[in-house]
């Protein structure tokens, strides 16, 4: 992936005065890597989590605006880590990511108060386009679990 930063005098994304926070939650040093040089070099602040119990140890000192999480980890799955998350913050922008998409991880997805799925490997001007339009939109609650009927 390569990736040219905006010009410096382009205006950093602000919330109240603040840099917009990003979380990315990936088990892999490269993506979030990659993806912390570039969201850093477009002005967001940006914390990084190899895994869903990491990210949420963060988040109880920590408020992000956005989450990019991967779909597959380790331990605690993208889905987990994101129900999680809405657990200590409330709803969330977020964007579950995944090198393996799939209907069934598209159904799961809108389910889940994510915004919607990335899949892997980025184009970074895209993803960069997609957070700003993203971050205008109301943010999405996850689908009500449906009760079983009554017997």
């Amino acid at each position: 992936m390569s990736f040219d930063p905006p010009p410096s005098s382009e205006t950093p994304p602000l919330r109240e005065g603040r840099l917009f926070t990003i979380l990315i939650v990936d088990d892999h040093k490269p993506v979030r890597d990659t993806l912390q040089h570039v969201l850093q070099a477009s002005g967001y602040r940006v914390i990084t989590a190899e895994n869903g119990a990491a990210a949420i140890e963060l988040l109880r000192d920590d408020f992000i605006d956005v989450a990019l999480i991967d779909v597959h980890m380790h331990g605690m799955n993208g889905f987990e880590c994101l129900r999680r998350i809405q657990e200590l913050q409330g709803p969330v922008r977020a964007w579950l990511i995944t090198g393996a998409p799939s209907k069934e991880v598209a159904t799961a997805v809108a389910a889940s108060g994510a915004i919607g799925l990335l899949p892997k490997p980025f184009q970074l001007a895209s993803l960069l386009a997609t957070l700003k339009e993203g971050l205008a939109a109301p943010i999405p609650s996850p689908a009500p679990i449906a009760e079983p009927p009554a017997e």
